[in-house]
Formats: structure tokens, sequence, C-alpha cells
């Protein structure tokens, strides 16, 4: 189902996550699209190397929620470097990882 709801009253929060394997990232995303509280933007950064899997994955749930954000590193960064690049890049002053 596609996100649809906007509410404004509440604070934007950005929720970052760095992604290199499969294991758990389909449980991950859906768990952040259920929550309750939905004033929030999902960034995703695939770390370069990653599998075709990722890829699907990532962008069936990018396409059913506006929220979610994807970015593709194009050389191995790491952890550090992949939530720096999406720090940089989030809406909200509030930020969780």
């Amino acid at each position: 189902m596609k996100y649809s709801g906007k509410n404004s009253d509440k604070p934007l929060v950005s929720w970052l996550m760095t992604i290199y394997n499969s294991a758990g990232v389909e449980r991950a995303i859906k768990s952040m699209v259920e929550q309750t509280y939905d004033c929030f933007e999902l960034i995703i950064v695939i770390e370069y190397g990653t599998d075709k899997k990722i890829e699907e994955i990532c962008k069936k749930y990018s396409e059913l929620d506006e929220r979610i954000k994807l970015f593709w590193n194009i050389e191995k960064l790491g952890i550090a470097k992949s939530l720096n690049f999406g720090i940089r890049d989030r809406k909200s002053t509030r930020l969780n990882s």
C-alpha cells in the first residue's frame, strides 16, 4: 500500500540505515514503515558491492512509500562515511540511526 499520510503538526525525524548484505533488510524496512509515528524519512545508503536482492527489496519499499530515500555508494566507503553521506541529505534536525 502506498504511503499517503502527511502530518505536519509532528516534527520530522530522519532515520539512517546503511546496508551491505541482505540479512534482515526487509524486516528492518518493514518495521520502520509500520511505526505509529509516521512523520519521518528513512534514508537508506546502500554500500558498493551489495547483491541485487538488496536493490530489489529497497526499490520495492521506496516505490511504495515516499518517505524512503535511496542512495548508492559508487565505491566501498564503510559505515561511518556512509552514515555521513546520509546525514548530509536529511531534511530534519532530529536524527536517528
